[in-house]
């Protein structure tokens, strides 16, 4: 199916380095309503690369939710996992991979725009068995909910990317 990856940067995480992330919330720019009965799995790992300079996807990532269920008409797009994942303060990968299409198309979400690729898609059609790829320039905004880390445990927003106006979508296309 169609695989979508994000890199956060360690800088923006910090207050989390040594902590156990057990959730993230996605900002989508209308209700989600393109999901139908998609079904999605989660991964996440920490990686030495900041962006994405050719169009190859980063292998080996922890699945934190083998099965994510999304809930068409919500505002927010929380996923909580069922596997904690320690960070210890890398820049971090966040992994979608689309294994039940169900009558999904795409959806967008708010971030901000980069002057580099922090994102990479994916996919295939279902008549052909070539893989397509497509980089995307925006750090979708994200909220981390962890435990421990440098800071009080709680809630982490990614204040740099979350302090500025929306000022582009990162689209999330799907195909199982």
């Amino acid at each position: 199916g169609t695989v979508s990856q994000v890199i956060y940067p360690a800088d923006m995480l910090a207050d989390m380095q040594g902590g156990t992330i057990s959730a993230v919330k996605f900002y989508p720019t209308e209700a989600l309503k393109n999901f139908g009965s998609a079904k999605l799995q989660v991964a996440l790992m920490e990686v030495e690369q900041d962006r994405y300079t050719v169009t190859e996807m980063v292998e080996g990532a922890t699945v934190v939710v083998p099965e994510y269920t999304v809930e068409t008409g919500a505002t927010e797009l929380v996923i909580e996992f069922e596997t904690p994942f320690v960070y210890n303060g890398g820049n971090l990968m966040i992994e979608t991979t689309v294994t039940e299409a169900g009558s999904m198309n795409s959806t967008k979400f708010n971030g901000v725009s980069c002057s580099y690729a922090v994102g990479l898609a994916q996919y295939t059609y279902s008549w052909s068995d070539t893989y397509y790829y497509e980089t995307e320039q925006v750090l979708p905004k994200a909220t981390f909910t962890y435990e421990g880390g440098g800071e009080e445990p709680g809630i982490a927003t990614l204040a740099e990317a979350n302090a500025l106006e929306d000022d582009a979508q990162f689209t999330f296309d799907g195909d199982a």
